[in-house]
């Protein structure tokens, strides 16, 4: 599927030609080889932080939405969500 994704991407001209796909992280389960149950305990997990990301936006968007108007605290509020993104590292080492 993300070779796909990637051709896909490729061919709609969004990524370069020449693009490889990264390593899939060690700690991250190829969803192919999963029971059904995990796959779908996971895709939820999925649901759950699309709506998140969803909603991110959509407040986001309310702070820089206002013309010029409290500009320096929305940069202050932009600069606080931004540092508080989700971590794509290994936590359980």
């Amino acid at each position: 599927m993300r070779q796909e994704r990637l051709e896909r991407q490729i061919e709609l001209g969004i990524m370069p030609a020449d693009t490889q796909l990264a390593e899939r992280m060690w700690f991250l389960p190829d969803p192919v080889v999963l029971a059904p149950a995990t796959r779908a305990i996971l895709g939820k997990k999925m649901e759950l932080y699309a709506g998140m990301m969803e909603n991110l936006d959509f407040h986001v968007g309310r702070l820089i939405g206002p013309p010029q108007e409290n500009r320096r605290v929305r940069e202050h509020d932009l600069r606080r969500v931004s540092a508080q993104r989700a971590e794509g590292t290994d936590l359980s080492k």
